[in-house]
């Protein structure tokens, strides 16, 4: 097809420019409504991640899936709207927001991904189920699952990485987050060993 003919342009770029603006509509503002971004269950009925809930559809994830403590790992933004809504609902159903201020993509200061880490390992063991997230559900949030997986589960650095590319984590454009992982796991693995919540095989 020759797109040389200005009516012919026209016919080809209006239909394809509708189904793009469809397209944008469907994925940014439809279906975050039904389903919560990147949502995954890391521990059966205990801990789960996700990227940014739809304030529409929050309230319901929380009582479906008994979750009685948030963990960010976003920054507090006081004109963020979505923010402004987590934080209404979360304090309508008395469950504690737990913020860590971490790079978007996924890096930081080390000590927040202890702390971080460490709080949802106390929530956990105090018994309580623990939602993990950040805005996109990627990079953060695939951070601090890698490093649980990695030193309680001893899963392999290769493992946790796939399952961070199944949440959309791209290696290519984020290469550097890994070998960071990499680099603190040894430090918050022994601060997790001092605090007595993790025990060392003898």
């Amino acid at each position: 097809m020759t797109l040389s003919n200005p009516k012919t342009v026209k016919n080809f770029f209006l239909p394809l420019s509708i189904t793009l603006a469809i397209s944008y509509l469907l994925i940014e503002e439809v279906r975050p409504r039904l389903f919560p971004k990147r949502f995954g269950e890391v521990i059966e009925s205990t801990l789960f991640r996700s990227g940014r809930i739809h304030p529409d559809i929050y309230q319901t994830v929380l009582a479906d899936k008994n979750i009685n403590s948030i963990v960010t790992l976003t920054g507090r933004k006081e004109d963020h709207y979505w923010q402004a809504k987590e934080i209404e609902i979360a304090e309508e159903l008395s469950i504690p927001i737990h913020r860590f201020n971490l790079n978007g993509d996924g890096t930081g200061n080390p000590s927040t991904y202890k702390e971080a880490l460490s709080k949802v390992v106390k929530e956990i063991s105090s018994g309580k189920s623990v939602l993990v997230h950040c805005a996109a559900g990627t990079n953060r949030t695939g951070g601090l699952v890698y490093l649980y997986r990695t030193i309680f589960e001893n899963m392999s650095s290769e493992d946790a990485v796939e399952e961070m590319i199944n949440f959309d984590f791209d290696p290519n454009t984020n290469g550097h987050l890994i070998p960071f992982l990499k680099a603190i796991s040894p430090s918050i693995k022994e601060d997790l060993v001092e605090q007595g919540l993790l025990i060392e095989p003898l």
